[in-house]
Parts: C-alpha cells; structure tokens; sequence
C-alpha cells in the first residue's frame, strides 16, 4: 500500500504573497512604463499588519446599544480602561439624556370630554 508523502500545507500569508505577485506580473505586462510595480517586484514584505483586537467586540457593542437606547447617546470614552476617563464620560451630560418626550397635559384633564374622546391619557 503506498502512502502519501507529508506535503506542508500552504499558509494564508503564502497564498496571498503568491497571488500578489501575480497580480503585479498582469499589471506590469499591461503597464510596461509603470516604475512603481518594478520595485514592488523587489519586496516581499507583509503590507498590513492584521488588527490584534476587534475595535468593537460583542459585549461592547451591546453595552454601546444600551446606553444609546437609554440615555440617547454615547461616547466611546465610557469604554476606556482608565477609570478616570470613563468616569469623567459616564458624568458629563449630553444633548438628549432621556429616551422620552413628556407628553402635554390637557387643559381639562378630568371632564367627561376628555374621558370620552381620550388625549392619550386614558
């Protein structure tokens, strides 16, 4: 029974790297004048580093929600790890801080018109 040889898998960065410098080799055959895609050619290197942390994860996001559904707004500062900051963001009042409108009172809340027809308030 013949066995299969161990063939090392290709990484993602590999893929990437091979398919970049295919994309440069099209570009450069369409573009012959083009200097910018020979010293591309040149470098190997990675162009972006992949973010270590999501900037908004799940319970973030659902605090963020919240806080916006109650007091109207948010400021990302509420998030910040310095207690100070957060404190300072959490205590400093903002345009809209409740949720609601109060509704008006009806002039003559209280006759049988009012009770009748209804305002809202029954």
């Amino acid at each position: 029974m013949a066995t299969k040889t161990a063939t090392p898998a290709k990484k993602n960065q590999d893929n990437a790297e091979a398919n970049r410098m295919k994309r440069l080799l099209r570009t450069q055959k369409s573009q012959p004048n083009n200097l910018q895609i020979v010293a591309a050619l040149k470098t190997t290197r990675i162009h972006r580093k992949t973010p270590v942390k999501p900037v908004w994860s799940a319970s973030a996001r659902r605090l963020a929600q919240l806080f916006k559904s109650v007091t109207g707004r948010f400021d990302p500062s509420i998030l910040s790890s310095n207690a100070e900051v957060s404190r300072a963001a959490l205590a400093r009042p903002g345009p809209g801080t409740l949720a609601y409108k109060c509704k008006q009172m009806p002039p003559n809340p209280f006759s049988i018109y009012t009770q009748v027809v209804g305002t809202g308030w029954n």
